[in-house]
């Protein structure tokens, strides 16, 4: 058996690209009336589909997936696949939901047709996201515009809260490449990327509820070790947010680094967070976009 795995079999990267939103809830009585039977294993998926298998081209007669009609490429190296996927599709989720969360909004498609983040979201990928992606612009800019597309479908039903599970671990991943990438291409820090670590913290201080942004409790989905810490740093450097956000960028757990490190990100961070303390997440994302 240890010959065959060593020798026969082949192990293969995959990268899988689909909007999967989980158990349709407000759908799942009617759909189990046109099934005649309760189905408990429903889920929601978007129509697109993109697979991506790292391998040798002979597997592909093995997998006849084209054949079938499906999305599927089999390549030597995934990584410029991987990269266009995490930066535009999931970065953009991490670097607007948190903050969409905060001024009211629920689905990933409310947030999009809102004049406010609808512009935020453009912007995130069209200004900040697309020149640090090392692709073709025609490519690029079919994706990201693929990923508005995708975005703003109403059928979805892509729950903010879902996407916000473990934030702190998909910021690192989906956000900070590409604003490090930024800021060694232009000397300066993206505006919206940045922002969405102020909007990360304010979403972890905030799921008490304090009136400024959501007025009600909420749920942060993360590992017991990293709520802590949020609790402990919001409880000592309580209505400071400069310390509050040195405190979190300094995490090198967290990020692999130490974020004070970036010319000029604590002292925008802090002055995000300040924002959004006394004007709210709506007027500080707003002032950002002018």
């Amino acid at each position: 058996f240890v010959q065959y795995v060593e020798k026969e079999c082949i192990f293969c990267c995959t990268l899988v690209d689909r909007i999967v939103a989980g158990f349709p809830r407000g759908e799942a009585e009617h759909i189990w009336q046109k099934l005649s039977y309760r189905d408990d294993l429903l889920d929601c998926g978007e129509p697109f589909h993109f697979f991506v298998i790292e391998g040798p081209q002979s597997i592909e007669k093995e997998l006849p997936f084209r054949e079938a009609g499906l999305n599927v490429v089999f390549v030597q190296d995934q990584t410029p696949y991987r990269t266009r996927k995490v930066r535009f599709l999931n970065g953009a989720h991490t670097a607007s939901v948190l903050a969409a969360y905060l001024a009211g909004f629920d689905y990933v498609d409310e947030m999009v047709r809102d004049e406010l983040f609808g512009k935020y979201l453009k912007q995130v990928l069209f200004k900040e996201v697309f020149p640090t992606v090392p692709l073709p612009d025609p490519e690029k800019q079919a994706f990201a515009e693929a990923v508005l597309e995708r975005f703003a479908n109403p059928f979805a039903m892509h729950r903010l809260l879902s996407i916000s599970l473990n934030s702190v671990s998909k910021w690192k991943v989906r956000v900070l490449p590409s604003l490090l990438d930024y800021v060694r291409m232009n000397g300066v820090l993206p505006k919206l990327l940045t922002f969405s670590m102020a909007a990360l913290i304010a979403f972890y201080e905030n799921k008490n509820g304090t009136g400024i942004n959501r007025v009600n409790a909420y749920p942060v989905s993360d590992s017991p070790e990293i709520v802590r810490f949020f609790e402990e740093v919001f409880q000592q450097f309580s209505g400071d947010p400069g310390k509050i956000a040195e405190s979190v960028l300094a995490k090198k757990e967290f990020w692999d680094m130490d974020l004070n490190q970036i010319p000029g990100m604590t002292r925008q961070v802090s002055e995000n967070l300040k924002q959004i303390k006394t004007d709210g997440i709506r007027a500080s994302a707003w002032s950002l976009l002018r």
